[in-house]
């Protein structure tokens, strides 16, 4: 059995842990996690720079949705680098919790789809979840 100050140090860590960062803080670091999940390597992935696209207004049972659109770089198969790829992030979030329900990796296949300048992710999550007043769609795809 723990003494009562052990277990008191222990709540406190715990308590300090889940209430760390901004509620910005916390979006990009579950997303950072959903992502390298789903990476080759997970434990080489590197973030850059990210934002975040707050959806307006309240879904059923006072549920919103936030997108996390950002940079990672990880070891590809062969163990290098393979260079910087966009992320999309899509959570839900309510007063309590914070779920990361689908992610998106921008793959190196960078063609158009559909007679589009658009490539099949900017089509389906980029250019879906990241654009707004500050962030324009994108259009990148190789001919």
């Amino acid at each position: 059995m723990m003494a009562p100050r052990t277990a008191l140090s222990v709540l406190t860590c715990v308590g300090l842990l889940l209430g760390c960062g901004t509620p910005e803080d916390q979006a990009r670091y579950s997303a950072q996690n959903s992502v390298a999940a789903h990476l080759k390597d997970p434990d080489s992935a590197k973030f850059g720079a990210s934002f975040i696209i707050r959806e307006p207004g309240a879904l059923k049972n006072g549920l919103e949705t936030d997108a996390v659109c950002g940079l990672v770089n990880a070891k590809n198969s062969f163990g290098a680098y393979a260079g910087a790829s966009r992320y999309v992030a899509l959570q839900m979030r309510s007063q309590r919790t914070l779920d990361t329900i689908y992610v998106w990796v921008e793959g190196s296949d960078r063609h158009s789809f559909v007679d589009s300048k658009a490539t099949l992710f900017e089509i389906s999550a980029w250019n879906k979840y990241c654009v707004d007043a500050g962030h324009a769609a994108t259009y990148s795809a190789s001919e």
